[in-house]
């Protein structure tokens, strides 16, 4: 059984970061908001503006001030039109938004890709995936799934569960099987693997782009495995 969900990123974590570069190269002008009926007010109004949508709060939200010293309206949101559908957005009071909502019109093929890849796998028991992207204040709609994938940041980060009772070599026989079945789609990915109905992981795996081609191998795999068996027998 496979299950998606689809996330922006540790929001907080990167605020400072992230968001301050964007404002760094010019905003659409200074946004006024003090609270939080006109943070919401001013948040909503800008997406509204980028979408020509109408767009409700879903969420959390939040007044956060990054290292730069702007002042951010945070919050979850999602298009009137298809409440279900959720992304992060920011809006600085000095006009920069960015947000997560026009991702999702490429959610389907990129962690579907890993969906069906976890479908047709043989042994996998229960399958999760995640989409992550950071928020930008690009509209990938408009562009190719090309572009998205080269210029969004995106990651798919899988959890993988296998029946339990088999031996090491078998696992990472499997393992193997599905980390080169998720590099051939050429998307970043992080896998972290578990024998169904335990908490310790059974391996992790995480390959991008930059990496070199199958340097994942069974023997890596397997030496993940082992280290962590004599690790839990350590305990």
């Amino acid at each position: 059984m496979v299950t998606s969900r689809t996330k922006t990123g540790a929001w907080v974590a990167i605020l400072g970061m992230l968001l301050g570069l964007v404002s760094a190269c010019g905003g659409g002008g200074s946004v006024v908001f003090h609270d939080e009926t006109s943070g919401r007010a001013a948040l909503l109004s800008a997406l509204q503006g980028k979408y020509q949508l109408t767009f409700s709060i879903v969420g959390e939200f939040s007044i956060a001030k990054n290292d730069y010293g702007e002042t951010y309206a945070l919050a979850t949101i999602a298009a009137a039109t298809d409440l279900s559908v959720t992304a992060r957005a920011a809006l600085s009071d000095r006009g920069s938004l960015t947000d997560g909502y026009s991702a999702q019109v490429f959610r389907g093929q990129v962690a579907g890709s890993a969906e069906r890849i976890c479908d047709d796998h043989r042994a996998i028991a229960t399958c999760v995936v995640d989409m992550l992207v950071p928020n930008s204040a690009e509209r990938w709609d408009r562009g190719s799934l090309q572009d998205f994938l080269a210029k969004s940041g995106v990651e798919l980060h899988v959890s993988a569960s296998f029946a339990p009772g088999l031996d090491d070599g078998t696992y990472a026989e499997q393992g193997f099987e599905l980390v080169s079945a998720l590099e051939k789609t050429g998307i970043h990915f992080l896998i972290q693997a578990y024998r169904r109905g335990e908490t310790q992981r059974l391996f992790v795996a995480e390959w991008s782009p930059s990496d070199r081609p199958g340097w994942i191998t069974k023997s890596v795999i397997m030496d993940y495995i082992t280290i962590q068996r004599l690790s839990s027998t350590a305990k």
